[in-house]
């Protein structure tokens, strides 16, 4: 409960989009932006910034791609459920 009233609900249905989707490589893309109804693609940027900022997404770079997940993974878990 503590994530969920430290987090706007724009936030909320971000971090849950990111659960579902398990790892993830395009953020901003329009296939992401619009399964899970973000808004934009910058909307998208500054909300995964802020929840990168927050420790909350994990974000994972390499050589060839950057991928973001959930840092917790019982958390991740829990937020799939809904």
């Amino acid at each position: 409960m503590q994530y969920r009233t430290m987090l706007t609900a724009q936030q909320w249905k971000y971090l849950r989009a990111v659960a579902k989707e398990g790892v993830m490589e395009r953020p901003t893309s329009a296939e992401f932006v619009g399964r899970y109804n973000i808004g934009t693609a910058s909307n998208s940027k500054r909300l995964l910034k802020t929840l990168v900022d927050k420790e909350l997404i994990l974000e994972n770079i390499s050589v060839d791609k950057t991928t973001y997940q959930i840092y917790d993974i019982f958390f991740g878990k829990y937020l799939r459920m809904f």
